[in-house]
């Protein structure tokens, strides 16, 4: 199982596609300012499943409570080992959104 990094900029609203085990897949990520927490939401191209309104939290698979068998599991991690939420201008350095591709 190989591991990808997700882009990720300090970038308040971004969306774009990209493929995950073979799958399609529209990404929004957002700020919310008033929460002070990245959310994203995500649209299968390639299959039917729609998630919106995800909290971008470290420590969990972020789409385990969701059963979209088409797709492994997405991370955040934070990569200086603070155990703090993203912030808005850490985010791609500090804070990696990682996806680890569904076993056989």
């Amino acid at each position: 199982m190989a591991t990808l990094n997700i882009p990720w900029e300090a970038n308040p609203n971004q969306t774009f596609l990209i493929d995950l085990d073979g799958q399609t897949i529209r990404l929004r990520l957002y700020w919310n300012a008033t929460t002070s927490t990245w959310y994203f939401d995500m649209e299968g191209i390639t299959f039917d499943t729609i998630l919106n309104g995800i909290a971008m939290v470290i420590g969990v698979d972020l789409l385990a409570p969701y059963a979209v068998r088409e797709l492994g599991q997405m991370w955040i991690v934070d990569m200086d080992e603070k155990d703090t939420p993203p912030d808005f201008d850490q985010v791609g350095d500090s804070f990696q959104f990682l996806y680890v591709e569904r076993g056989v």
